[in-house]
This record gives C-alpha cells, sequence and structure tokens, in this order.
C-alpha cells in the first residue's frame, strides 16, 4: 500500500494501524473530533518508516446488515487540497475498511459512508461509490477494485 510524494511522484510505503485513546485525545494536524471517537473503532494511515498519522478514519460495524459503516475519514491537514504532501490517503484508508468488510463478511460485504456534499462526485468518481439515499455505498466487485487500486 502506498501514498503519492506530490513532489518527487515517489510511492512511500504506508501501514494502517490501530490507535489509542491517548493518541486520539493529542492528535495533531486534523481537525475533527477525534477525541470522542471509540479508539477500538479507529485506525489510522502512517508512513512505514514512522508511526505519525497523515490519515485517520472510524468504522462502525453493522453485523446484520454485512456492512461497515465509515463514520468519520480525514486527512492530516498538510495533506488536503492542492498543495498536499501526498495523495491516495483516503483510498488506501477506505481500501482497508474494505478488506476487512470482505474478511468479516465475504461475498456479501458492503461498505457505506455519510459524504459532505462537495465530495459526493469525488467518492463516486474517484472510488466507485453508488448512491443510496443520503448514503454512499460499495460491494461486491467494487470493494475488490477498491482494494486492487488502493489497498495492494
Amino acid at each position: 500500500m502506498f501514498v503519492q510524494d506530490n513532489k518527487t511522484n515517489a510511492k512511500q510505503t504506508v501501514a494502517v494501524r490501530g490507535v489509542n485513546k491517548t493518541e486520539l485525545i493529542l492528535h495533531k494536524g486534523f481537525n475533527f473530533e477525534w477525541e470522542i471517537i471509540d479508539p477500538k473503532k479507529a485506525f489510522k494511515l502512517t508512513l512505514a518508516e514512522n508511526d505519525e498519522a497523515i490519515g485517520l478514519m472510524a468504522l462502525e460495524l453493522f453485523d446484520s446488515e454485512q456492512r461497515i459503516e465509515v463514520k468519520l475519514i480525514e486527512s492530516s491537514t498538510g495533506n488536503i487540497g492542492r498543495n498536499k504532501y501526498y495523495s491516495r490517503i483516503a483510498g488506501c484508508l477506505l481500501a482497508h475498511a474494505a478488506r476487512i468488510a470482505i474478511t468479516r463478511y465475504g461475498a456479501r460485504a458492503a461498505i457505506s459512508l455519510i459524504p459532505k456534499t462537495k465530495l459526493v462526485n469525488h467518492y463516486i468518481g474517484e472510488y466507485g461509490f453508488q448512491i443510496a439515499g443520503k448514503s454512499l455505498f460499495m460491494d461486491g466487485k467494487s470493494l475488490i477494485k477498491l482494494i486492487d487500486d488502493y489497498g495492494r
């Protein structure tokens, strides 16, 4: 799994790791209120050579629906907008959610999220989500494609 350095175009290997409560309370460079999130449901994306988060994601499992909802996803402030350091952060985190869903639920797995209005088209075009009321979702081959594109 990798992110793209936007200055050098180099691929930087990344890892998705769990977080602890202290990390969520002391998070730096993020805008959302991560301290209110249960750390058992949260993950961070880091460069392989260090433990500093460049992206955070919180998940909610809906076993009866064989679905995982991405409750919150955020790139660090230096990785937002046209001048961001790294590309592919959200894609890597979403691919991790897709991998968990397939491992947990098999062929009927799905992931969903409720995006900010201005990001709907981005999630559809970039990652392959489909509209489902206020939510966006993906399942089946779309999950596999997301993992192939961002999770390897």
